[in-house]
């Protein structure tokens, strides 16, 4: 995921590389909250990622929660 300074955003999904998620990031509280649209399919998504573990938290498929899976799905600061 590539956070911009104009509080746009793009996240990359490994397993469909060819769907990107672009959107807007704002923070609430402890929350980074990002949403968007898919490119491919046009889906609306809301991913919430702690700010300070940058642990994915939950993410919504417009207005369906989905499942997050057994393990956290991490995300790492660029150096």
């Amino acid at each position: 995921m590539e956070l911009k300074e104009d509080n746009q955003f793009t996240a990359y999904p490994q397993n469909e590389a060819n769907n990107k998620l672009h959107g807007t990031w704002k923070i609430e509280g402890t929350l980074l909250d990002c949403s968007g649209s898919t490119e491919g399919t046009k889906q609306k998504m809301t991913l919430k990622i702690d700010a300070k573990t940058l642990h994915l938290l939950s993410i919504d498929q417009g207005d369906t929660p989905l499942p997050l899976g057994a393990s956290r799905i991490p995300f790492k600061k660029k150096p």
